[in-house]
């Protein structure tokens, strides 16, 4: 579709004929040589009397380039006569080196020299000189550079400069900005035209007749997702919206990608847990900071229960959290309330899990000088708390299977994990910190920070090895 074609057929519907165009010569002062021809716009005839106050010079051709300047010749809008292009006031194209322009001495002949211009020109000049409209956007981002002069270099390479106030664009690389330019439109033109068949396949042929018409997916024109993100080349700012579009997509096509790009599926994969796993050790180091209630960190560790996971030597997998392990007297009170209840993926034997702070002491003062310390009150409550859960947690084993309708669980062992308090920096400290926790025989006592460390761990064996891993690789072994 031809641009400004609205504009130009408005102009042919004038009774008047016009705009109109009046040419005049460039005279040498001196040798009175034609230097070149200017092409001023009007409004109105120039037939009239005096020269029309709006005319505005609109080209100006010389043997060796035509300088167009781009006017806004729509009368009545804001910047009538002024260039769109913002500070581009004139936009050169150079001759080629064997040819010149002849200089017109009648509009057919303007017409004839426009007519030349290479395509993505406007060559008409009752619609304004210049770029097409849908190539508008070159303009507006070099004017940007806050250059005045765009010149169009037919023969001079593919290379973009500045010179001055002068921006020079090789043919070369404006007819590839248009190209981009056209793809894109034509890719949004598809794409709209799949969402209205999409719309009204579903909206108008499913509800009459589903039996010839079943619902069907929206299908997006081959190629389109690659052409929006350069072919994953290009770096691509999703709204939150939008991310959830392109996880569901992800989960909705993973049989699909699991087929054809299995490597790549397989690599994402990998970094997503990357990824993830990082952000949740930045969570984690940001909570260590703040001092949390154990209801907060509860909710951290039911959000995430791999973490907890990670205190026991084999596989276990949450199995319910602040769950009822039995106790209560004849009056109901009593009953135990584990934070967590874990399970061994393999043999479904239960363990239990309980939460205390970061900020828990698990120290006393020293018992006996200089350096024997024994464990806080806090510490041995805690450990004393989750040896009563378990004996809940036995006598009801039969009771929770029911409820739960899992007859896979099993308390053969019911191992106890406490989680509390920061590892001790001093080593007196961490002397008694270890001897008690060592000498517990049914509950094993980790702290927060080496939850955490576990994590960081796990996410420095992940990590793809580095050039230092490679390097101490490739090295002659020393035998």
């Amino acid at each position: 579709m031809p641009s400004l074609s609205r504009t130009e057929y408005n102009q042919l519907k004038r009774e008047d004929g016009g705009p109109f165009l009046f040419l005049d010569s460039d005279i040498h002062p001196e040798t009175l040589e034609e230097l070149g021809v200017v092409a001023y716009f009007s409004d109105v005839s120039f037939e009239q009397d005096g020269f029309p106050e709006d005319a505005k010079p609109i080209l100006y051709v010389t043997p060796e380039a035509l300088e167009i300047y781009p006017i806004n010749v729509k009368k009545g809008t804001s910047g009538y006569l002024a260039s769109p292009y913002g500070r581009i006031e004139k936009i050169v194209v150079a001759r080629r080196k064997d040819y010149s322009f002849d200089l017109p001495n009648a509009l057919e002949e303007v017409d004839d020299l426009l007519a030349q211009l290479p395509a993505g020109f406007s060559k008409n000049w009752r619609s304004g000189l210049g770029f097409k409209w849908e190539y508008r956007f070159i303009c507006e981002y070099i004017e940007k550079l806050g250059v005045s002069i765009l010149a169009v270099v037919i023969d001079g390479g593919d290379s973009e400069r500045i010179d001055g106030q002068t921006y020079y664009l090789p043919l070369s690389r404006f007819h590839w900005y248009r190209k981009q330019i056209d793809q894109i439109t034509n890719r949004a033109r598809s794409i709209a035209r799949a969402r209205k068949d999409y719309l009204f396949y579903n909206e108008i042929l499913g509800v009459h007749d589903s039996a010839n018409f079943p619902p069907k997916p929206f299908k997006p024109p081959l190629g389109v997702m690659a052409a929006l993100t350069g072919g994953g080349e290009t770096e691509v700012q999703l709204s939150a919206s939008d991310k959830k579009t392109v996880v569901q997509i992800v989960a909705d096509n993973v049989e699909e990608l699991a087929a054809g790009e299995p490597a790549r599926l397989l690599q994402l994969k990998e970094d997503i847990e990357m990824v993830t796993l990082s952000q949740l050790i930045e969570q984690f180091s940001s909570m260590l900071e703040k001092l949390l209630d154990e209801t907060r960190w509860q909710s951290f560790f039911a959000k995430n229960p791999f973490v907890l996971s990670l205190a026991f030597s084999v596989p276990f997998v949450l199995f319910q959290k602040q769950a009822y392990a039995g106790g209560k007297r004849v009056d109901g009170k009593g009953g135990k309330h584990p934070d967590f209840i874990y399970s061994a993926e393999k043999t479904g034997n239960l363990a239990i899990v309980e939460i205390k702070k970061p900020s828990t002491p698990l120290l006393g003062a020293c018992y006996r000088e200089p350096d024997v310390y024994a464990p806080s009150a806090e510490l041995v409550g805690g450990v004393a708390q989750i040896l009563s859960q378990r004996l809940a947690l036995r006598g009801s084993l039969a009771d929770l299977k029911d409820v739960s309708n899992r007859y896979d669980i099993q308390g053969y062992s019911t191992p106890c994990i406490v989680v509390a308090g920061s590892t001790p920096t001093e080593r007196e400290k961490q002397r008694g910190f270890e001897l008690y926790r060592h000498a517990l025989t049914d509950v094993s006592i980790i702290t927060f920070d080496e939850l955490l460390a576990r994590l960081v761990a796990i996410r420095d064996a992940l990590k793809p090895p580095g050039p230092e891993s490679k390097e101490h690789f490739d090295l002659e072994p020393p035998f």
